[in-house]
């Protein structure tokens, strides 16, 4: 049944997400004042200027350079409200419920039914009951984990040849990937080629979705044989998450099985709902939120380290006395000792602005932000990548700067100026899983290797921006061992 229902949502669902917006009515006058851009084109709104401008997030850059901290667009026929200041995002904290135009694009991936698209008290309740798979508890029972597989990576470096480059974010992506399987998602993933597998079929549908996100797949190509190549990677991987769901289901109901794979993510799911569809759904959401987004964070993290050795050293200090009273293996209460590299990472989530947009809606009241009445059911984007570059906030933000997030620096600063992973009740749920596995691999790799640019153009790559920012070209360093 459940491989029917994969069959039949991929044929279906694309050609749906695909012609929504031409679907709706044309573009209106605008509901409010809030300033901002006419419709550029009567169905897609402003979405060729966001194509123009390369993604989202730079549209977005541009679109608060030129009409303020709080600005207008349309996205196909929807009019939206974009909010570019910490203290417009502060009068959205209590909004939980999420747009779904905005992301209608992954509504064919992680369906209808997961986290990242539901909404009301059913939202609430489920972000909270999945939240506690990802909690400080948990994290913690996952260390000897994080430990041995970022150790078996360390071994693996060690054996690249001298004069071998090493492709940064190549690595960090599998790593990552494989960071999540193993600790989330139990019996199917015991077998290596299996989340090599699943990795790749994962990136081919993910480079579609954020193509159509920022407006550079049409309706018409994905109706043509690009549309056809999307649809058969799509229906695959959700072939491959069915087969991830039975096998964790067998492994807890066979009697012969006496060791459970732990997966905290999956047996909470299990446990909880009957619905394989919808179990998928949210299985769905999770890769999509917690793979991506903490594969290009530890590739931007070393990526600042490598351009800047001194302060690579200072964290290499930092984590050898750490190591020192470790005894090789990190445990929670050494995490905890890591201040200066919990800075590096939080330095370079903010000039990578690695997850740059969340969005929020009211759908039944009038909103006032900043001085502006907004009508009910109007998307307000919080544009978080544009807050990371807020120069009142950050003092040359174009700066890499781990001093900036000092602890006696932090209290300082309203802490809804630094909101990488989202603001209020439904943040991201796995923002502390990220962290640890984050503090958890670079440390092991910086405690063992000396990283260095191995050409001179990877001193400066261009992020490209999407749901998660990756960066443009891949990144090339030449790798040392360290006495």
């Amino acid at each position: 049944m459940l491989i029917a229902f994969v069959l039949f949502a991929g044929a279906v669902v694309v050609g749906l997400v695909a012609l929504m917006i031409y679907l709706l009515p044309p573009a209106a006058k605008k509901p409010c004042l809030v300033p901002g851009l006419d419709a550029t084109d009567d169905k897609l709104g402003n979405i060729p200027d966001i194509t123009q401008a390369g993604s989202f997030h730079e549209f977005l850059l541009d679109l608060h350079e030129r009409f303020g901290p709080i600005a207008s667009f349309w996205y196909g026929p929807q009019f939206c409200v974009s909010l570019g200041r910490w203290k417009l995002l502060k009068e959205t904290v209590s909004l939980t419920d999420r747009p779904r135009i905005i992301f209608s694009a992954l509504e064919s991936l992680v369906g209808h039914r997961s986290l990242r698209t539901l909404n009301g008290q059913e939202g609430i309740s489920r972000h909270r009951l999945l939240s506690e798979s990802f909690s400080p508890r948990h994290c913690a029972k996952q260390l000897p984990t994080f430990n041995k597989i970022s150790l078996e990576l360390v071994e693996n470096w060690k054996s690249i040849p001298k004069d071998d480059h090493v492709p940064l974010n190549d690595y960090m992506m599998a790593l990552a990937i494989r960071l999540l399987t193993s600790t989330q998602m139990g019996a199917y993933f015991k077998h290596h080629e299996n989340t090599m597998e699943f990795h790749k079929l994962y990136e081919s549908v993910m480079n579609d979705m954020e193509a159509v996100i920022n407006g550079d797949l049409t309706a018409d190509e994905k109706g043509a044989a690009h549309g056809q190549v999307f649809q058969k990677n799509m229906t695959a991987f959700k072939i491959k998450v069915a087969d991830v769901i039975s096998a964790q289901r067998r492994a807890r109901n066979s009697p012969d099985n006496d060791v459970v794979p732990e997966a905290p993510l999956l047996d909470t799911l299990l446990a909880n709902s009957a619905d394989d569809e919808e179990i998928m759904c949210d299985i769905l959401a999770f890769v999509v939120g917690g793979f991506h987004s903490t594969g290009n964070l530890l590739t931007w993290t070393l990526y600042y380290l490598t351009i800047h050795p001194e302060t690579q050293e200072e964290v290499a200090q930092e984590v050898a006395n750490v190591f020192k009273q470790a005894n090789g293996t990190l445990k929670d209460a050494d995490i905890k000792k890591f201040s200066l590299l919990l800075q590096v990472i939080d330095e370079s989530i903010r000039c990578s602005a690695t997850v740059p947009i969340a969005a929020r809606i009211d759908e039944t009241k009038e909103l006032k932000i900043g001085g502006f009445r907004i009508p009910p059911n109007t998307p307000l984007i919080q544009a978080l990548g544009v807050t990371l570059q807020d120069p009142n906030v950050f003092k040359e933000p174009d700066k890499f700067d781990p001093e900036r997030f000092r602890p006696e620096i932090i209290k300082k600063r309203n802490q809804l100026t630094f909101s990488p992973f989202g603001i209020g009740p439904r943040k991201c749920p796995a923002h502390q899983f990220a962290y640890y596995e984050s503090l958890v691999v670079i440390a092991h790799l910086i405690h063992n290797f000396q990283l260095t640019p191995a050409f001179e153009t990877d001193y400066f790559i261009e992020p490209r921006y999407g749901l998660v920012t990756k960066p443009e070209t891949e990144i090339w360093i030449n790798i040392k061992a360290r006495n």
